[in-house]
């Protein structure tokens, strides 16, 4: 019986044996080392920036031949819509002849201020993104205005369901609603619909924040999908134009 004591390991009766454990090891971290390299992930180097310029302003898609979308054709076309990062989408459409209400609950149509170019908002106090952009586009708002005294028009349509968030909102973070902004609801999303549809050739989902520039003539002239900074120097250049007889 062998003296050893318990987890020693026995003594090699030669040589040999050892020598092959030897090079099956070196053998082994040698492959392993072979196989770490080729799985392990390599560094990408990011691409060179290089400065661009601001994308033109873009058209919705078009349907094929000038037909009605299909429900397949609507969504890619919404998807690249959304896809794209464009100052604004040039649209050429009536401006829609639909009612929004007003904080005194009496029913307003929009097309009943044609002659002055419209800033049409579309809007909800539950939206981050809207409530994100309303400071710049009140004081795009207020320099538009007082530029341009009377042939500019600044709406906000809420989508909120009543007017007491509306109200509380304008009154928390500006002390109220500026003078020169109207402020409207649409409940039902009519209007919003109208326009989202009326612009694009199809019906998207309504989702906020959502702009339209009507002309003085009482056509859309473009859609800006998504939150904007307002004091971007552009728009006003650009709306200024559009009042001016652009």
């Amino acid at each position: 019986m062998s003296g050893q004591t318990r987890g020693e390991k026995p003594a090699p009766r030669s040589g040999r044996p050892v020598l092959t454990v030897v090079l099956l090891v070196v053998a082994a971290l040698a492959v392993g080392a072979v196989i770490s390299q080729a799985v392990r992930p390599r560094a990408v180097q990011a691409p060179p920036f290089t400065p661009v310029a601001a994308p033109r302003p873009a058209a919705p898609p078009s349907p094929p031949h000038g037909g009605p979308y299909s429900p397949e054709q609507a969504r890619s076309a919404e998807e690249q819509l959304l896809s794209e990062s464009a100052f604004s989408h040039p649209v050429d459409v009536p401006m829609p002849d639909v009612a929004v209400v007003t904080p005194d609950g009496k029913p307003l149509r929009l097309a009943a201020l044609r002659g002055k170019v419209l800033f049409v908002n579309f809007w909800a106090t539950w939206c981050p993104p809207c409530i994100q952009e309303m400071p710049s586009m009140l004081q795009l708002g207020r320099a538009l205005a007082a530029a341009h005294p009377g042939k500019f028009q600044m709406v906000a349509v809420s989508g909120d369901d009543s007017w007491d968030a509306v109200h509380d909102y304008f009154k928390r973070t500006f002390g109220g609603a500026p003078k020169e902004l109207m402020l409207a609801r649409d409940p039902d999303a009519s209007a919003a619909r109208a326009y989202y549809c009326g612009a694009r050739g199809y019906c998207p989902n309504v989702m906020f924040p959502e702009t339209y520039i009507v002309d003085r003539k009482g056509r859309v002239v473009a859609m800006l999908v998504g939150p904007r900074d307002w004091a971007d120097p552009g728009f006003r250049q650009w709306l200024g134009f559009l009042i001016g007889g652009g």
